[in-house]
């Protein structure tokens, strides 16, 4: 938990310091990380300046439609949503700072027009560069370590196996109230630069 407001810190400090008056919404975890997560994949990867790299996730839409989705529907309500930025963007000194405003503007996006493009997502995605892509699962709003209780207690460690395998972070509320889990699957030559990036943001 304190690892997570440090970052929202760190980003925060980065907009005051360009003098930005859009940063007034406050970050919310799921972009701090996200940020974080996006500009070590550029890093680990070795992209170049010269690249677009990309980021996707899924969006909730329940409470996002007009009207609202009733609490009694079972079924998916959810959208892709994709960030863009430059590599060069991500990989400078601000790097976090813009990874955080290109998530962000993605979300406003979805919140503007929640069903938009949803026709066509997969064919937009299977035309982007899969070696430039990185992709977030799920949030740090899912309990897991509440739903995986089975009757023998809160379990040690809750992992989604079903990963992609070089490119894919899963965000998952921690063992402990306030603490968010990061899982990543990435290739293992590229990962001690990864860990690097994340570990050394602060």
């Amino acid at each position: 938990a304190a690892d997570v407001r440090r970052l929202k810190r760190r980003i925060d400090a980065l907009a005051a310091a360009e003098e930005e008056e859009d940063e007034a919404k406050p970050v919310s975890t799921f972009v701090a990380l996200s940020a974080l997560g996006w500009t070590a994949f550029v890093r680990s990867k070795g992209l170049s300046a010269g690249d677009d790299t990309y980021l996707i996730y899924l969006a909730d839409l329940r409470a996002r439609m007009d009207p609202p989705v009733s609490d009694g529907y079972l079924g998916n309500c959810s959208r892709g949503c994709l960030a863009t930025a430059n590599a060069g963007d991500l990989l400078g000194e601000r790097g976090l700072l813009r990874a955080a405003r290109a998530v962000r503007a993605s979300v406003a996006e979805m919140e503007a027009a929640p069903l938009a493009g949803t026709e066509r997502w997969i064919e937009r995605v299977m035309r982007l560069p899969f070696s430039r892509l990185a992709n977030v699962a799920a949030s740090p709003r899912f309990r897991v370590y509440e739903a995986a209780d089975f009757g023998f207690g809160r379990p040690a460690r809750v992992e989604l196996v079903s990963m992609n395998n070089d490119g894919e972070m899963v965000l998952v509320g921690g063992r402990n109230d306030g603490e968010v889990q990061l899982s990543v699957s990435l290739d293992p030559a590229r990962m001690d630069e990864f860990k690097a990036h994340v570990l050394g943001i602060h």
